[in-house]
């Protein structure tokens, strides 16, 4: 089972409630049983998954912040965004550039409101990312954010993002009293369909509210899971 810091505790619930490592939900982002449910049954700690065999990600929740992950999650987030990828930047972006950006989510993570859900590829490399946020506000800590949803683009095509999306989820539901994960995506991407093919749906936008480049404005679409 996964060990957390003491950070994690509180709302978070117990952190044993996800196990790590876990293997990748299967291809569709369909809703069913959680996978605690799953470790329920007796599969020790891991779950292959059925649609990919033995090739395919293993995700964990709260892995230990090391100076190896922290260098992985920086790479992968810079070679999504020089890839295209809606990942906060527009190529050319560098390392130094994204550092900062990920220091805000360490620091989150050390005070207790952001959880890493991590993938890992079969030759152990960060392969997959997604951050689950508390919401501050107090009346609407039944819901949570998700933010930097990032497959590598080496993996691009396999359905690990659906896999990514799922394991997400899964965690989310272990969290005290939230009910439903929110999102936001750049528009004119096609993000919006894949995020509806996850059980998400869209519940509102912001016209023109990223600029990308003069001239290239694109909306900033919210997106909802409910969880129950």
């Amino acid at each position: 089972m996964l060990r957390g810091s003491s950070s994690a505790a509180g709302r978070w619930g117990p952190v044993a409630q996800f196990p790590a490592p876990l293997w990748a939900c299967p291809h569709a982002c369909r809703q069913g049983p959680g996978l605690s449910r799953l470790w329920g049954a007796g599969l020790n700690g891991s779950l292959r998954n059925g649609y990919h065999g033995d090739v395919s990600l293993t995700f964990t929740l709260d892995p230990a912040v090391t100076p190896d992950l922290r260098d992985g999650v920086l790479d992968l987030w810079t070679d999504v965004s020089n890839a295209g990828g809606a990942v906060a930047f527009v190529p050319p972006v560098t390392r130094e550039e994204v550092r900062p950006a990920l220091v805000k989510h360490l620091v989150g993570m050390a005070e207790g409101g952001t959880r890493l859900l991590v993938g890992h590829d079969e030759e152990g490399r960060v392969a997959a990312t997604a951050f689950l946020v508390l919401n501050t506000h107090r009346l609407m800590t039944h819901w949570l954010w998700l933010y930097t949803v990032m497959v590598h683009p080496r993996h691009q095509g396999r359905g690990y993002g659906r896999d990514l999306m799922a394991a997400a989820a899964d965690a989310a539901r272990t969290v005290d009293g939230v009910e439903a994960i929110r999102l936001t995506c750049r528009g004119g991407l096609g993000l919006e369909r894949f995020y509806e093919s996850c059980g998400y749906k869209e519940v509102g936008r912001v016209p023109a509210a990223i600029r990308v480049a003069p001239g290239d404005d694109r909306d900033d679409v919210f997106m909802l899971l409910p969880l129950t």
